[in-house]
């Protein structure tokens, strides 16, 4: 049965699913948690956790766990960074 909170999640495979839960009490009340569940219904509830998960079937380098969504900005950036880095090893 599907939970009401659980929305698809175009991003990662078919079946996979994305659940926002905010915090009740607590000093972080009104926060909130994102899970993704598998297919299977396996829970994941960070993107390291996900991707040793998914191995390489997946690229999450720009995936942005809080949306759920490809965030191509995110990539960019990281590869700017690690060219800039390449030709300047001196700094």
């Amino acid at each position: 049965m599907e939970k009401p909170g659980r929305m698809d999640c175009p991003a990662l495979p078919p079946g996979w699913k994305k659940e926002e839960v905010i915090r009740k009490s607590g000093l972080s009340a009104g926060k909130s948690d994102v899970y993704y569940f598998s297919p299977s219904g396996k829970k994941f509830r960070s993107k390291p956790q996900l991707a040793r998960y998914l191995g390489n079937s997946v690229d999450l380098s720009s995936f942005d766990f809080r949306t759920g969504k490809m965030m191509p900005s995110k990539l960019q950036k990281n590869k700017q960074k690690l060219r800039n880095d390449a030709l300047n090893p001196n700094k």
